[in-house]
């Protein structure tokens, strides 16, 4: 199973990786090393996101007008 990460560890080195194509000078093969760990990372955030979003799509109000969530599985998640 593949490891969580963290939506701002991820974004994070997202950033590192932006830094460094734009900033060092790097031979083509680093550049494309780089340009990959940046589109995982990429990837990640993308994911974090829908999640969240997919959370946040299934907030219903209570009989009493209150804000309740709907608790989902992972796999709830990833059928959707």
């Amino acid at each position: 199973m593949a490891k969580t990460v963290k939506f701002e560890d991820a974004l994070n080195e997202l950033e590192a990786c932006v830094r460094k194509i734009e900033h060092d000078e790097l031979s083509i093969e680093d550049a494309f090393k780089v340009y990959e760990s940046g589109v995982k990372n990429a990837a990640r955030c993308q994911k974090a996101l829908e999640q969240i979003e997919n959370r946040i799509e299934l907030l219903q109000k209570d009989a009493n007008g209150a804000a309740a969530t709907t608790e989902t599985t992972q796999e709830q998640l990833k059928d959707q």
